[in-house]
């Protein structure tokens, strides 16, 4: 048996079951699952895009520090090894 007649007979039951409103309820509910998806990838990029931008500002403020501040320059280089290790961090899709 072919998984295409299979799926033309699973596709009409399940057709046939279905009354017009709850096919309409159905298809809303899955334009807001994809609607919710597309918030969460965007977000997820927003959030990968502000970690590399404060890794980089990060790695500027490191760059742009005298050597002789050690002390400053330390506390710069945690901060820019911090921000790495956030942009490195996975992010949920």
């Amino acid at each position: 048996m072919r998984a295409a007649t299979v799926d033309d007979a699973v596709a009409g039951a399940l057709l046939a079951a279905l009354a017009p409103d709850q096919l309409a309820l159905a298809l809303a509910a899955a334009g807001e699952v994809t609607a919710r998806r597309a918030r969460s990838i965007r977000a997820a990029e927003l959030a990968v895009e502000r970690a590399r931008y404060q890794a980089e500002r990060a790695e500027r403020a490191f760059s742009a520090c005298e050597p002789e501040n050690r002390l400053v320059a330390r506390s710069l280089e945690a901060r820019w090894e911090a921000r790495l290790v956030d942009l490195a961090a996975p992010r949920p899709p």
